[in-house]
């Protein structure tokens, strides 16, 4: 009798716990998460990669004087200031005004057919740069044979050279995953035709599903205008109304006033980076543009450089000349944003 009793508690006890170990799984599979939304998914991928660092420079011209500047102070004289600024963001990007003629023509004073030195591609990789805008007025100077040569020369000396003076296709966006983050440059020109906007539509469409930032870099407005114009304010918010992030802008020779439109920034020119014009102060003034993206906000910096004390070499700017710089082209924007950038730094949503 007792074996039989204990069987049966053994074999109460057994089912028991049977029961307990079935319910405590059923209950495990039950709270775990069947389904999580597209923006879920994107939110918790970024939160678990760092943030990305981006930084834009204007209009980088090596022939002319600065090659002669260069001759006589060595390769890296443009550079001497600026490299380690370069060399510190994860993404280099700037304008490459001229291009590599397959025989190379030095350019003399006063002309305006920019032909620039193969090895100042490598150079240019060597101290940063990552990416380069061909989107613009000179890549055409020697015909579009030697656009399609320095198109290639760019592969050899591991540049991005993205952009077309003339056409606006998919080599008009330059997609990269980098450090984890996903971002797309689309490389517009707009002064010889307006941009067809069908085309800029599909492109933007395009590489929003690829890409986490979209950042339009166009090469646009007048020459040394210290301010946009109307067709610049109406492309930049057409842009920004179809999914474009940030505009930056380049051409104008000058840094011009920076914008703001449904949350996102616009900046309108960021002057020359290296150029041999001298004849102002406005000409020899520029900004470097810092994108820092977060998790949930994208933090701009702006660095303003000075080439006023030595030629075409830019450097870091004193206290007095940023704050005069900067109330100058954030006067609006502090309106339309309601803050006051005095420091060259602001944050929007991401």
């Amino acid at each position: 009798m007792k074996r039989r009793t204990a069987t049966a508690i053994i074999l109460l006890t057994s089912t028991f716990l049977l029961l307990v170990a079935h319910r405590a799984t059923t209950d495990v599979l039950v709270v775990l998460p069947v389904a999580t939304s597209a923006v879920d998914v994107a939110q918790q991928e970024r939160e678990t990669v760092p943030s990305l660092n981006l930084l834009f420079v204007g209009d980088i011209m090596l022939g002319r004087n600065v090659e002669l500047l260069m001759e006589r102070g060595g390769a890296l004289y443009p550079f001497i200031n600026t490299e380690h600024l370069l060399r510190s963001a994860d993404l280099t990007i700037g304008n490459f005004e001229g291009i590599v003629s397959p025989v190379h023509e030095k350019a003399e004073p006063m002309t305006f057919k920019f032909s620039i030195k193969e090895e100042f591609l490598g150079i240019l990789q060597n101290i940063g740069f990552d990416v380069l805008s061909l989107a613009n007025n000179h890549s055409y100077d020697y015909g579009s044979s030697a656009f399609s040569y320095t198109k290639e020369l760019c592969s050899k000396y591991a540049l991005v050279c993205g952009g077309s003076p003339s056409t606006l296709d998919h080599d008009s966006v330059h997609t990269q995953v980098v450090s984890g983050r996903t971002v797309s440059i689309i490389f517009v020109h707009t002064l010889y035709k307006e941009p067809d906007r069908e085309v800029l539509r599909a492109l933007i469409a395009s590489s929003t599903t690829q890409s986490e930032i979209q950042i339009a870099y166009i090469h646009w407005g007048e020459e040394y205008a210290l301010i946009h114009n109307d067709e610049q304010r109406l492309l930049s918010e057409f842009l920004i109304d179809h999914g474009i992030d940030a505009v930056v802008g380049h051409h104008p020779h000058v840094v011009q006033d920076v914008g703001f439109y449904n949350g996102k920034p616009i900046f309108y020119s960021l002057g020359n980076f290296i150029f041999d014009q001298y004849f102002s102060k406005d000409v020899q003034e520029m900004v470097a543009l810092n994108i820092n993206i977060g998790t949930s906000t994208i933090k701009y910096s702006l660095i303003p450089l000075t080439s006023i004390m030595v030629r075409s070499q830019p450097s870091p700017m004193g206290e007095t000349g940023k704050d005069t710089l900067f109330k100058r082209i954030f006067a609006d924007f502090d309106a339309l944003n309601h803050q006051t950038v005095s420091v060259g730094e602001f944050t929007a949503p991401f």
